[in-house]
């Protein structure tokens, strides 16, 4: 087959585009490059058309077709690299995840080696798109998945096809038939859940298939060679790539009909690009044609540096970014000539020089992640006080008792113990901030009281507001809550992460401030009646504590941890928090009335007077989950003043 050099400058498009997306650009206060990911797109089609005419003109020359070779190329191109990556990986994952992540990471790693990825990580319910997801090192495989499983089973059909004197006179219709069987899937099944359509191959071949009818009419017809078309489609193609990666984003259904705009795109670029044409010397130029190259190696090493540089930095500047991409591309050539090169060589390394080394990497990789599975993710690695499964939200252990909440989506929840016709009722409501401390409180509240949440994540009980990116948090949802608190007179515990709220991300609908707002929600609760028991902001360390102490004490050294951690606490900065939170106090303190009494969560978390420090843990709890969010022995500290404040307002 002729070599295209444009074809590598796609792919060179491809890779850049999903780097930049995974790096995650903060550029004028919004992401770079927000539909990024239609750069695995782009793959596709680009390994459909590769792949079909590779095996078409097999076909065609040799009247037969050898399965052998082909999954030998496969395996040529695909193993070696991927197999070096997950060894590279290991060390730092020893080091740094936790448990249960390095667990998840041993299943990801079989799964992949195995193709099929995108399957694990589907029923993981892993969303693509979420700042969890880029913390998992082989997310990215999911795409190896696909291809993989689009080689297993399509050359099986093209044979079939092949081998039938009236199939193959309608080769066409049969391959477009089922290009639009998966694409009609791909449509249904994003409505009816978006991660299915994602990750699943069926969804997706449809893209595989576009570039495997461009290989049919290129094999058989041969390339257009009309000079007006060469010049103008090309440009138009990538246009609507182009087009593709700056609009999309995030909420953008995908793959649906819109994908049908990057597939196109690059359907025109392989159908008329040409060296002729602007267009084509762009993408043939040095630059485009040697990231293409390295493109695959680029790809995987970008996914598990990207995570574990954030699992030590949770909060990497676009310098930090810049650097991961410039590390990527310099990892990538290199492994590039000293092993992608010379596996995909036969005359370098044999069938049997290079079954032999596939097969020892095979056995290696999955007997070791096995071991690291079966030992649920190798704890003694881990001081006693890391044990916790902190990838578990705290304040969903109450709610999955399935004794509570009677309206799941909203988490408008129940809970209590024994006869409560004559217990005072106590109701928590705020947002994700409140919601952590809900399951200690409960603990703590249960045998005296009917103890109730109505906790909304990432929505402050304010009336008449609303957030614009969460559809949830409207005031039709702050109206239900104002009802069920209304259901008798309580003693109500609200707070929230108020910092976070700033008047671009909480909006009202009237004419008031926020905080004219919630003054006035406080005042129509309190002449309903009810006590109120307001929480001050809960300090936020802005880093994920448990990782941070993983990677602070000494490796090898898990014995003396406890005494470590002791002398060498992790703590962050009260005068910082005091900054931070200035307007929220003002805002809180405003609020005069007897029936009003305050927590401050600071007194107990932080130390004013001899270190102006908040502390993350002692020597034997951790108080944060993740970087802002109270563990149970977090939420411990914090409920003390919360339940002496709701004796205190009770007797008022």
């Amino acid at each position: 087959m002729t070599y295209r050099r444009e074809i590598d400058g796609l792919r060179a498009i491809a890779v850049i585009s999903v780097l930049i997306y995974h790096a995650k650009f903060d550029l004028f206060g919004g992401p770079l490059l927000t539909g990024g990911f239609v750069g695995v797109d782009i793959f596709f089609v680009i390994s459909g058309y590769l792949i079909t005419r590779l095996i078409l003109a097999e076909i065609e020359e040799h009247s037969s077709f050898s399965f052998l070779n082909f999954y030998e190329r496969r395996a040529r191109r695909i193993l070696p690299m991927l197999f070096l990556v997950m060894f590279a990986s290991l060390p730092f994952a020893w080091k740094i995840l936790l448990p249960v992540d390095f667990m998840e990471y041993s299943e990801s790693i079989i799964s992949a080696i195995l193709f099929c990825s995108n399957v694990f990580f589907y029923f993981a319910t892993t969303e693509y798109g979420a700042d969890s997801a880029l913390l998992k090192p082989f997310l990215h495989t999911w795409s190896l998945g696909v291809e993989e499983q689009f080689y297993i089973v399509f050359p099986i059909i093209l044979i079939l096809i092949n081998s039938n004197h009236f199939l193959r006179k309608h080769w066409i219709t049969i391959v477009l038939f089922l290009m639009l069987l998966s694409f009609q899937f791909s449509v249904e099944s994003q409505a009816e859940d978006p991660e299915l359509a994602f990750f699943l191959p069926f969804s997706r071949f449809w893209e595989m298939l576009a570039g495997s009818i461009l290989a049919f009419f290129d094999l058989k017809y041969g390339r257009l060679k009309s000079e007006v078309f060469q010049r103008v489609f090309p440009i138009f193609g990538m246009y609507l790539i182009m087009y593709s990666l700056i609009s999309f984003d995030e909420k953008t259904a995908h793959p649906s009909w819109v994908t049908l705009l990057p597939v196109l795109g690059v359907s025109i670029v392989i159908v008329f690009a040409s060296p002729r044409d602007l267009v084509g010397k762009v993408l043939g130029s040095r630059l485009f044609v040697a990231t293409g190259l390295v493109s695959y190696s680029a790809y995987l090493w970008h996914f598990p540096l990207f995570a574990f540089a954030r699992l030590n930095n949770a909060h990497p500047s676009n310098y930090d970014k810049l650097a991961w991409i410039s590390i990527t591309f310099a990892m990538s050539a290199a492994s590039y000539f000293a092993v992608e090169k010379p596996f995909r060589n036969k005359s370098k390394i044999n069938t049997r020089a290079f079954v032999s080394v596939t097969a020892l990497a095979f056995f290696l990789l999955i007997s070791s992640m096995t071991v690291i599975r079966n030992n649920e993710g190798i704890p003694s690695r881990m001081p006693a006080i890391l044990l916790e499964d902190f990838t578990e939200i705290p304040w969903q252990k109450l709610r999955q008792d399935d004794r509570a909440c009677h309206d799941r989506l909203e988490n408008f929840c129940y809970f209590s113990e024994g006869d409560i016709s004559n217990k005072s009722r106590v109701i928590l409501v705020g947002d994700s901030h409140m919601a952590s401390l809900s399951t200690n409180l409960y603990d703590r509240l249960k045998t005296e009281f009917n103890y109730q949440e109505i906790n909304i994540g990432g929505c402050p009980f304010i009336l008449n507001t609303f957030r614009k990116d969460v559809p949830y948090c409207n005031g039709e949802i702050q109206q239900r809550r104002l009802k069920a608190i209304n259901e008798s007179v309580s003693t109500i515990v609200i707070g929230a992460d108020w910092p976070s709220y700033s008047p671009d991300l909480l909006l009202t609908d009237n004419e008031k401030t926020i905080g004219e707002n919630f003054v006035a929600t406080i005042r129509q609760l309190l002449d309903g009646g009810n006590k109120i028991v307001l929480v001050y902001p809960i300090p936020k360390p802005n880093i994920n504590v448990p990782r941070a102490i993983l990677s602070e004490i000494p490796q090898g050294n898990v014995q003396l941890a406890h005494t470590y951690l002791a002398d060498n606490p992790l703590t962050f900065s009260l005068k910082k928090y005091y900054k931070e939170t200035s307007l929220s106090f003002e805002m809180l303190d405003q609020l005069q009335d007897t029936n009003i009494v305050r927590v401050y969560p600071h007194t107990v978390l932080c130390h004013d007077k001899e270190t102006g420090r908040c502390w993350t843990h002692n020597s034997e709890s951790v108080f944060y989950f993740d970087d802002n969010h109270l563990t149970y022995d977090g939420a411990d500290l914090v409920n003390r003043l919360i339940v002496d404040g709701i004796y205190e307002v009770s007797k008022q």
